[in-house]
Formats: structure tokens, C-alpha cells, sequence
């Protein structure tokens, strides 16, 4: 979704793609992203997203479990637990978070214990950003593109151009 305002010269854009796979009822890869346009620049305020494979059978699997305690089935239970183990080692993914283009959080995991052990903690992020990165912020702009022509008494053009740029860069 969007809102513009054209007195202001402004606006929001917020967008969120969910992708299937037709072999899965899970989504295989889910983003979400805020971005704001001032002035006709864009600035990507946050991005979030994330990938997952394998994930399918874990979700079966839990169910599988709740139904086993439910109906106390210990046969069943028993033959699927080795096929289980097997499967779960198959869950993969990837999880990134960028903040003003800047990516801040990726992190990729091949089994089930490696997602387990993944820290989200908002707080322990926010400390991790601080103290083990250094962030650089470089913008170019032109703020003049004008040119004049002047026709001359020998009947060639006489054209003065004036051309201005600026760059920032913060560290």
C-alpha cells in the first residue's frame, strides 16, 4: 500500500511479498519493506525478510506428534521418529534485516539446531550494530544543470554552461 501527498511532495510505500512453492502449503520465502519518498528521493527506511526449506515437514511432524499424544499410537510414534530425525537435518534457510540500505542482520542455516540456536533478540541486535560495525553514508547530487545561448554579431552561438555538484560522506 501507498500514500502520496503531492502539496508535500511526499509519501509511503509499504509492500509485502509472500512466495509458494507448488511443492509446499508453507511460503518458501517472506519480505516486507518500508520505504519513504521526500522530495522525489527514496529513502528504503527497513527491509526484513526471510527463506525456508524443508520447513513443511516439520510443521507435519508436529502435528503427527500432537495426534500420537492425543491417541497414545507409541507404535506409530516409534517407527517415525528415525524418519524424522533425517528429515528435520534438511531444514534450511536464510533471515536478513537492512536498515537505510544498510544490511545489519544475515545469517544462514543448513539444519533444524542451527535455526534453533539463531539470536533475535531486538536488544542484543541493537548492541551487536553498535559496537561491531562502522557505518558510511556517501550521497551525490547535482544542484545546478543550467546552460545559456547567445547568439554572436558572426553568427556563431556563444553558450555558457553552469554545472554544480556536491557529494556527503559520513563515517
Amino acid at each position: 500500500s501507498a500514500a502520496y501527498s503531492d502539496y508535500a511532495n511526499s509519501g509511503i510505500t509499504g509492500e509485502a511479498n509472500i512466495l509458494f512453492s507448488s511443492e509446499s502449503q508453507f511460503p518458501r520465502s517472506i519480505e516486507t519493506n518500508l520505504t519513504l519518498d521526500i522530495m522525489g528521493r527514496e529513502i528504503n527506511v527497513f527491509e526484513l525478510g526471510g527463506r525456508l526449506e524443508g520447513f513443511e515437514y516439520l510443521m507435519e511432524n508436529v502435528q503427527n506428534q500432537l495426534m500420537d499424544g492425543f491417541f497414545d499410537n507409541k507404535q506409530r510414534r516409534n517407527r517415525n521418529k528415525s524418519r524424522m530425525q533425517a528429515k528435520l537435518d534438511n531444514v534450511k534457510g536464510s533471515a536478513f534485516a537492512r536498515i537505510l540500505g544498510n544490511e545489519i542482520f544475515y545469517n544462514r542455516f543448513q539444519s533444524l539446531t542451527q535455526m534453533t540456536q539463531l539470536n533475535l533478540d531486538p536488544i542484543d541486535l541493537l548492541k551487536q550494530i553498535s559496537m561491531d560495525h562502522d557505518y558510511s553514508f556517501t550521497h551525490s547530487m547535482q544542484f545546478v544543470d543550467s546552460s545559456v545561448t547567445i547568439p554572436t554579431s558572426c553568427g556563431l552561438p556563444l553558450t555558457l554552461a553552469v554545472n554544480g555538484t556536491a557529494v556527503v560522506d559520513l563515517q
